[in-house]
């Protein structure tokens, strides 16, 4: 199913996430507004449409976590590209939520960040794994052989295999374009996070992961090499950063965190990296103080 311009609006206490969420928080506290974000659907178990055209995943469920403990009222998720300085400069999201690695202070131009997961690439085959293909020498055995090798759009793993000469790069809209054109033979391997490649691999038998893929030496792959996924704020929404960080830790320390991502097939590691604002960031505040973007 390919995902285009969708827009929900969850209530926290209706539907099974709610349910779920609500029991884990049962005070939401006063109710404010909207809390809109906005994510890239379409990429299981992080962010997509289940099988009753609602949104899921482990990226949404921590929205709704989020935005209760921040008293918002409701939540908006807005599918489109989560890695647009755009969608919060000009206020159409309160927060992005990344599952495809990119949200870093070079592409948001050193807006406010909040790393959220550890990090780990993989390939994905049709059939069995290549002979003599390792996950030391996967990317140089492919660059070999010419290989055409399928990324999801908007992805750090393009810019990765941007940096190789002789690798054909295809961009897909989500995962389930990207396992059919491997199915039918359009591309050699799908290139993805390790998360997201085994999510794959399990809903389709005939697709093999190929695990913790090492990326060549060199200072040009270092930038990729511990980056994590992440949440973005608009720089001038400084008291919202500073409250989602708080959220989160306490998230961490309750135990919130890590039952949602054991529920939903994610890492449970939680890396507080302050990846704040530049020393030219903006010292705005936000009228209301937590609206930011709504």
């Amino acid at each position: 199913m390919k995902v285009t311009n969708y827009v929900f609006l969850v209530g926290y206490l209706v539907g099974a996430i709610g349910n779920l969420l609500s029991q884990m928080n049962p005070d939401c506290g006063a109710a404010l507004t909207t809390f809109v974000v906005a994510t890239q659907l379409g990429i299981p178990p992080y962010e997509f449409i289940d099988e009753e055209d609602n949104p899921a995943g482990f990226d949404i469920a921590l929205a709704c976590e989020l935005g209760k403990r921040l008293d918002f009222e409701s939540l908006m998720i807005k599918h489109g590209n989560a890695n647009d300085p755009r969608t919060l400069n000009e206020g159409n999201a309160t927060i992005m939520i990344s599952a495809l690695n990119e949200i870093t202070p070079l592409a948001l131009s050193s807006q406010a960040l909040v790393k959220y997961a550890d990090f780990s690439f993989s390939l994905l085959f049709k059939g069995k794994n290549p002979e003599r293909v390792t996950a030391e020498n996967a990317l140089g055995m492919l660059l070999a052989d010419n290989a055409r090798i399928g990324v999801i759009e908007n992805s750090n793993e393009a810019r990765i295999l941007d940096l190789f000469m002789g690798i054909t790069i295809i961009n897909y809209p989500d995962v389930e374009a990207a396992c059919k054109a491997l199915n039918e033979d359009e591309i050699h391997a799908l290139f993805s996070s390790s998360v997201i490649v085994n999510a794959a691999g399990i809903q389709d038998a005939e697709l093999t992961a190929l695990d913790d893929v090492v990326l060549p030496p060199g200072p040009i792959f270092d930038p990729y090499r511990t980056i994590g996924l992440g949440i973005a704020i608009s720089f001038k929404c400084r008291q919202l950063y500073t409250k989602i960080k708080g959220v989160l830790n306490d998230m961490v320390e309750d135990g919130t965190y890590e039952s949602l991502a054991i529920a939903h097939n994610v890492p449970v590691t939680f890396t507080p990296v302050d990846l704040s604002f530049s020393e030219n960031a903006s010292l705005e505040k936000c009228i209301p103080p937590i609206g930011c973007g709504v």
